[in-house]
């Protein structure tokens, strides 16, 4: 169950990207038996458009079975990055940042995964106000020095201290949030480029903080999603994760951006074969089950 995929170049639109991705891969629309699609992608509309069957709505069925739906690729975590003598945290630094860790000799039952704190989504829309422009490596963060002070505000925010299983949502970290920040870097004189870096210094160390409360240190931290292109923010996690190595998806062979489109096709794949790729405690589901529901052409 190793998908074949695309790293970049996709259209934003969902069946304009399946085409593009099955000439680049060589691959019949004939020969695939289902998309996996994210929830919330218009997959009734997929199907029809692709003529392909489309896997999909996999959080609203862990959400039925009592998890809150955060951890859906635990069990395709699992999959990939499970070692006989390794542990390994993946960190998926998309609009939110998220965690799931696989300990070594770890069962599927025995994954851990929850949402860490903001990701992207706040540094991207904070440079934007401040900047118009993204950050996306992380040069104007690396120029402004950590305000001390106003990190430790943040720090208090609710989530960081709430133990797993846990999720959180983009719009938590946008709108009023950086609003709210706005109005504590005032009152700090804190700059542009000042918080930006703390910002991305909170990104970091809810990441640390998380990774100290679980059962055993990780021999790997695992990147993927957009974050992780950001070079000053990678490179504070490094530094806080010490000794731990600090590695991408690439290790593996699934480059950063393709590593989640990945997991949802291995979800898919369970589907279509009524298997429970599930691991119900990640999420807090009181059972395991299938996942995901399947919409025919």
């Amino acid at each position: 169950m190793r998908p074949r995929h695309v790293a970049s170049g996709l259209s934003e639109e969902p069946e304009r990207a399946v085409e593009q991705l099955l000439t680049s891969a060589s691959v019949s629309a004939e020969r695939v038996a289902a998309i996996g699609a994210e929830d919330g992608l218009p997959d009734a509309a997929l199907a029809q458009r692709t003529g392909i069957a489309v896997a999909s709505r996999f959080a609203e069925c862990d959400r039925a079975a009592g998890g809150n739906g955060g951890a859906v690729c635990a069990w395709a975590d699992w999959l990939c990055l499970r070692h006989g003598r390794w542990s390994r945290v993946l960190l998926h630094l998309g609009e939110v940042a998220s965690l799931t860790f696989v300990g070594s000799h770890a069962a599927s039952c025995e994954v851990v995964a929850c949402d860490v704190g903001p990701g992207s989504l706040l540094l991207d829309e904070l440079s934007q106000r401040l900047f118009s422009r993204r950050d996306a490596d992380g040069a104007l963060a690396a120029r402004g020095r950590v305000c001390p002070t106003l990190l430790n505000e943040l720090q208090a925010h609710r989530h960081f201290h709430q133990p797993p299983p846990k999720t959180t949502a983009p719009a938590e970290w946008s709108g009023q949030y950086l609003d709210r920040l706005a109005i504590l870097a005032a009152n700090h004189r804190c700059g542009g480029e000042d918080l930006l870096a703390t910002a991305a210094e909170l990104e970091a160390w809810s990441v640390a903080q998380a990774v100290s409360r679980l059962t055993e240190r990780p021999h790997d931290v695992v990147l993927c999603g957009r974050g992780a292109w950001n070079i000053h923010l990678a490179g504070r996690i490094r530094a806080l994760m010490c000794p731990s190595g600090t590695v991408t998806t690439e290790k593996f062979g699934y480059p950063i951006e393709a590593y989640r489109p990945a997991g949802y096709a291995i979800l898919a794949a369970a589907r279509v074969d009524a298997f429970a790729a599930h691991c119900p405690a990640a999420g807090g589901a009181a059972r395991q089950t299938v996942l995901g529901s399947v919409v025919l052409p």
